[in-house]
């Protein structure tokens, strides 16, 4: 199979990475082999994802601790995804329940899993998750949970369009997709990693920050669409934008991942306008300021990982094609 060739997606942030990457990837893996997350034949395969580069890059000013225990948890959730895509697993609606109701019970301090009891992944949860409830307010905890169950409840919405064969459209894959794909864990988790960064109520109420998170995410998951097409289209995926767009509008593939791309970079360009409408103006600016950078370094992070980092994505290459419009790059 030929690589699939996508034009370049603009997104106006430097690359970026923590100096801790290196000390917070053998401490997860140190985590990994304690808790017997991952069978020793298979911890090559993990590493070749390089999960904590992800975080790494997602928050670049994150401090040690925070980054190792973000990492932790991120990689839970990309274990456990990589679980219950299993197509052993699909058709289970109760192991998808199960599951779900074991780990947000953990979130909600109603289980606890010690060392020992059998559940090496909820023991590794236990253990993350006791550390992060240590280190953060228990409304963000609350908050946390509450975007944790979104994205079980788009789980459960992906999983029955599998088991039933249903058709679904463009419009409710992008009021979902942002939950299928954690991209509300990633922003959710900014608040865990700088604390310092702290937004008043009403400069979260207001409609261009409420965007900017929305574009941010959406931005995210689009990209993801495009990075992992290949595997999608080997495995007989459906919940992909470009496959969406290209059976409902009759579209080549060629022009349905131009349509993704152009969609991917249109928000990212109203991510910039909503940022430009608040920025320059009140006494909160350096706090707006300083969330509209964290929220490109997401942007930007999931690019660089997914083309540099991870051997999650195969099978795609970006095309010669010019990048429009131009924008200065934002430090």
């Amino acid at each position: 199979m030929n690589p699939i060739r996508i034009p370049e997606l603009y997104c106006p942030a430097n690359t970026a990475i923590s100096p801790f990457v290196d000390e917070a990837i053998l401490q997860v893996r140190e985590w990994i082999i304690r808790f017997k997350l991952i069978p020793h034949y298979l911890l090559a395969k993990y590493e070749s994802q390089r999960f904590v580069h992800m975080t790494a890059r997602f928050y670049p000013k994150i401090t040690l601790t925070r980054l190792v225990l973000l990492s932790k948890f991120f990689t839970l959730l990309f274990l456990s995804d990589d679980e219950l895509d299993h197509e052993s697993n699909r058709k289970s609606q109760s192991f998808w329940r199960e599951f779900a109701q074991q780990f947000m019970g953990v979130i909600s301090g109603d289980l606890y899993f010690p060392p020992g009891s059998g559940n090496p992944a909820f023991e590794a949860l236990t253990d993350c998750w006791s550390d992060m409830r240590r280190l953060s307010s228990l409304a963000w905890q609350r908050k946390f949970a509450e975007s944790l169950k979104q994205m079980y409840r788009a789980a459960f919405w992906e999983n029955a369009n599998l088991v039933e064969g249903k058709r679904i459209t463009i419009a409710e894959y992008i009021q979902l997709r942002q939950y299928l794909g954690a991209a509300n864990i990633a922003t959710d988790a900014i608040e865990f990693a700088y604390p310092d960064l702290h937004l008043p109520g009403e400069i979260m109420e207001l409609p261009q920050i409420y965007t900017m998170v929305e574009k941010c995410r959406d931005t995210i998951c689009w990209a993801n669409d495009l990075f992992s097409l290949a595997k999608e289209l080997e495995h007989g995926g459906v919940h992909n934008l470009v496959m969406l767009i290209q059976a409902e509008q009759g579209l080549s593939l060629r022009r349905a991942i131009a349509e993704t791309v152009r969609k991917h970079n249109n928000d990212v360009l109203e991510f910039l306008s909503s940022w430009k409408s608040i920025a320059g103006e009140g006494v909160h600016r350096s706090i707006v300021n300083e969330m509209a950078l964290r929220l490109l370094n997401l942007m930007r992070g999931n690019i660089d990982w997914s083309v540099m980092d991870t051997s999650r994505y195969y099978g795609f290459s970006f095309a010669d094609v010019p990048l429009s419009p131009k924008i200065h790059i934002i430090d």
